[in-house]
């Protein structure tokens, strides 16, 4: 079992490339997460999110999209940077909040 596992671990080592690019991004959730995947996909073509600069405005867009049109994606996903930003951040809070509360361990104190 030991054995095994430090395989599987070698093995993510020699994967894992460091991406810089992902490191110094304007965008929060750009790169990949710990297994080597993109942080968001397209729930319409399943291409990765990743951020995209209009002007002065600040996107995630579906890679499919942006790259190849609707010959990629037919959705064009567009989302603003501020607002899925701030949603996801809000939703974990919401989260971190509830699993430090341990609602299924609190203890009834019962009176004598």
């Amino acid at each position: 079992m030991a054995i095994r596992a430090s395989r599987i671990l070698l093995r993510n080592k020699k994967k894992k490339k460091h991406n810089v690019r992902a490191e110094n991004s304007h965008y929060l959730f750009s790169g990949e997460n710990s297994l080597g995947e993109p942080m968001f996909v397209c729930m319409h073509c399943g291409g990765p999110i990743n951020g995209n600069q209009v002007a002065t405005r600040y996107y995630y867009v579906c890679s499919a999209y942006k790259n190849k049109g609707k010959a990629g994606c037919d959705k064009g996903l567009y989302i603003e940077k501020d607002k899925l930003e701030s949603s996801v951040l809000k939703a974990l809070k919401k989260r971190f909040h509830w699993l430090i509360s341990k609602p299924w361990q609190k203890k009834q104190t019962v009176l004598l």
